[in-house]
């Protein structure tokens, strides 16, 4: 008999058994690897029902007949394109030389069906974390002052790094993969790949959904924010979050990946019930509790979990009921409602672009300096035909017009502030005031753009808030030898850096949904605290009130590499705009921003972090970056410019009460507030130039070559180096093309390959292959995990052997 467990698959509905509409029935199905066609209707060996069944605390109510079909004889064939199967390495690329042949290493699949009934749960059963509902608990109105006065066009942003990978290329996989990331027992004559010298990285949730509870400890948990159980693998991040050397291993980087309620599941009621107050009360987004859920797991790793507590929560909603004294709207499951209320939230909170519409002299004077592209208010010069017609010319959307001048060239002409510079039919010069449809026009406030979004989107499967993207793209490119992904790091970083639009530049993309309008501009950098004073500050912003916008990025990102190198950046924002009543919804196309630097977690409130978007060979380094509303009312009303007295006016009459922008800030105080030292902070090195480095460092100590196959390594002798950080890191934020093509060698000629059980040498660390220094001293991990360190002994040779 030479069939070999495989796996089980949750199979709801399967040929050959009746479905149900019991959500306590489970079908099952379990693979078995045979070795010839002989093999298949035979009975299974090394797999025991009523165990599974047992450990899964189910009933056994049914088994079926063993089925199968064949796979015929040669070179097993390299696997289709399919999603990545797990989130741990990928396999290595197909080789024709050395690909298994059916004789050896291929395998023919034959199936068994088992069903199995789950207990009914009692109510004392169900874990306080998944009691319906949590989220929208009532909570006691407090009172609080007015709304406030949300005509200033400010608005500050922090980074948000998104559930799930940088993006979702198609990988390629294999059943070896799967294989592998099994840890159901298996005789040990019939592994391909060695288990004591390969990375046990797993996605299998029958696994990870079984790792126990622990005693939680005040190491872990210094605010009291979670149970007094948790999960053991939140338990060993928590308690080990301060050392930066922890070793990567398997299955607890599966588990951090594939259990969305790793948190959630650890969190007390008290805290729970706090998030659900903040999802009710806060100025960023009708889903922070959910992102909040998203933040503190990555906290865990980033060594500032203790920052979060029931001051952090609570300031939040207090801020946030002198904005929403009622809350914000709920989310209902009636997709029509949720339109309906959105559109009621734009109508009874847009601000008008009309300076008319304002009594007081300064406000007026504000919100006739608010940048709006000419193209969404229609704005026009009037022109006088010879026959006395009044028509007009329409500007674009980068503040120009084309004029004729005297010799007949054509040349573009831009207004400033919506008043334009004309020579009149006397020859003098004079400055007149544009016609638009400002009469019409309004604009939402950011926190308030972030409710409609979320409400009035057509496709309410989508979380929206507001957000903008933030897109750097390198000078240097990928492979080069001044590539910054694998040279940037440890550079000083300006506490401030200012950023103005290039309105050439703008352009409208593919919006996400109908309600909704897309635009990319780019930016220049204006001016960074490395100047000796604020002159070129001030020359930016003195014209317009806005809009403008603070960033807050953590000084590790490496997104700061491509930024200090004077790589260009892209904004692309998503607004609201359709004409509800007839009226107009501005494009918030921000004028200028500035960017600071930080390591303080009220800033960086969602532990934000860029991705690596593009990393082609020969081609620009391209990092994303999205960022949604700071939760903090009082963070978003800082601002960074202030008015000054000037008779100067864009209309060129003297006004004895106008007044320009101007920095509000001074030297050393963002350092002073955004950097928990109080000192200078410094880019990070980029989690894929961690490892290209360390692929790097081995070949420089010792000898890759492996005769005609050029130079491999085996992949556990990189992966053992790296901590489990570098490690998420990488694969969080890394495209999955990326990391294949790392391990097919293609940016340096070094492939990355497992170690098979048949392999006499299973590591390349070794004083026959070193030239130079020993590096496995610099070891993070010397022996793969003990899985029983996670599991209840009783589950012993049925999730792991030992």
């Amino acid at each position: 008999m030479f069939c070999r467990f495989d796996s089980v698959v949750l199979d709801k509905v399967i040929q050959g058994v009746d479905p149900t509409d019991d959500p306590t029935i489970y079908f099952w199905k379990v693979v078995y690897r045979c070795k010839t066609d002989s093999d298949i209707g035979a009975s299974p060996e090394n797999f025991d029902p009523q165990a599974y069944a047992d450990s899964l605390g189910h009933e056994l109510i049914n088994e079926s007949s063993v089925t199968g079909d064949g796979n015929c004889g040669g070179k097993v064939p390299p696997p289709p394109p399919k999603p990545w199967p797990g989130y741990g390495p990928p396999e290595p690329p197909y080789d024709e030389e050395t690909a298994p042949t059916k004789c050896e290493d291929a395998w023919i699949c034959q199936y068994y069906y088992i069903t199995t009934k789950e207990p009914p749960i009692s109510q004392s059963q169900v874990p306080t974390s998944q009691v319906p509902g949590y989220s929208n608990m009532p909570v006691d109105i407090v009172e609080k002052p007015s709304k406030v006065d949300k005509t200033n066009p400010y608005g500050e942003l922090a980074p948000y790094r998104a559930p799930g990978f940088a993006n979702e290329p198609i990988t390629p996989g294999s059943i070896l993969d799967e294989q592998q990331n099994s840890l159901n027992y298996l005789k040990p004559e019939y592994e391909i790949y060695d288990e004591e010298n390969n990375i046990l990285f797993t996605s299998n949730r029958n696994l990870t959904s079984s790792i126990k509870n622990s005693p939680k400890s005040s190491l872990a948990d210094p605010n009291n924010i979670l149970k007094d159980d948790i999960n053991s693998v939140l338990k060993e991040i928590l308690e080990n979050q301060e050392d930066e050397n922890i070793p990567y291993n398997g299955l607890t980087s599966g588990k951090f990946f594939t259990d969305p309620n790793l948190i959630e599941d650890s969190l007390s009621l008290e805290t729970l019930k706090l998030l659900g107050e903040s999802s009710t009360y806060n100025v960023a987004s009708l889903n922070l509790s959910s992102i909040f859920l998203d933040s503190l797991k990555y906290a865990s790793i980033n060594g500032v979990f203790s920052d979060y507590g029931k001051t952090f929560f609570s300031k939040i909603i207090e801020e946030a009921k002198g904005v929403y004294p009622e809350g914000l709207p709920t989310i209902s499951q009636d997709v029509g409602q949720n339109i309906v209320t959105g559109y009621e939230h734009a109508i009874k909170n847009k601000y008008s672009l009309d300076p008319k519409n304002y009594i007081d002299g300064d406000s007026q004077k504000i919100i006739q300096r608010y940048r709006v592209l000419p193209e969404d208010i229609d704005l026009t010069i009037p022109v006088q035909l010879q026959d006395g017609t009044i028509t007009g010319v329409r500007f674009a959307n980068d503040d120009s017009i084309n004029v004729i001048d005297v010799d007949g060239n054509s040349n573009p002409a831009k207004h400033e502030n919506e008043f334009f510079k004309i020579i009149n039919s006397t020859g003098q010069e004079e400055v007149i005031s544009l016609l638009s449809n400002r009469d019409k026009a309004y604009f939402l406030h950011y926190s308030d753009e972030s409710v409609v979004q979320a409400l009035a989107s057509p496709d309410q499967n989508t979380k929206l808030e507001y957000r903008i993207d933030l897109i750097a793209s390198s000078s240097t490119l990928a492979g080069a030898n001044d590539d910054i992904e694998t040279v940037g790091g440890n550079q000083t970083i300006p506490e401030a850096l200012l950023f103005s639009s290039v309105r050439e530049s703008i352009k409208e993309v593919e919006p996400p949904n109908s309600a909704v309008r897309s635009t990319e501009v780019d930016y220049n950098l204006a001016w960074s605290t490395n100047e000796p004073n604020f002159n070129k500050f001030n020359s930016t912003v003195k014209e317009y009130s806005g809009p403008r916008m603070s960033f807050y990025l953590p000084s590790n990102d490496p997104i700061w590499n491509i930024i200090l190198e004077g790589g260009t950046l892209k904004l692309k924002f998503t607004d609201f705009s359709l004409p509800l009543e007839d009226n107009i919804y501005v494009r918030k196309i921000l004028t200028d921003f500035i960017i600071y630097p930080t390591d303080v977690t009220e800033y960086n409130a969602y532990q934000g972090f860029s991705n690596l978007s593009n990393y082609t060979k020969d081609e620009p380094v391209e990092r994303s970056l999205t960022l949604i509303l700071n939760p903090y009312q009082s963070i978003q009303e800082e601002g960074y410019t202030q008015t000054s007295p000037t008779r100067n006016t864009p209309s060129g009459k003297v006004d004895v009460f106008g007044f320009q922008y101007i920095n509000n800030f001074k030297y050393g105080e963002p350092t002073e507030k955004h950097s928990k030292k109080s000192e200078d902070l410094n880019s990070g090195e980029s989690s894929l130039g961690t490892l290209f480095n360390t692929i790097s460092e081995i070949d420089s100590n010792y000898d890759l070559t492996n005769a005609s196959k050029g130079k491999l390594l085996p992949e556990n002798d990189v992966l053992s180096l790296l901590t489990f950080k570098q490690y998420i890191n990488l694969i969080k934020s890394t495209p999955k093309t990326v990391i294949y093509n790392t391990y097919k060698g293609t940016f340096n000629n070094i492939k990355l390959i497992k170690v098979r059980s048949s392999d006499t040498e299973k590591t390349f660390l070794t004083e026959k292959r070193r030239t130079g220094v020993d590096l496995t001293a610099l070891k993070k991990r010397t022996s793969v995990l003990k899985n029983s360190n996670y599991f209840d002994p009783k589950y012993k040779g049925i999730l792991f052997r030992r």
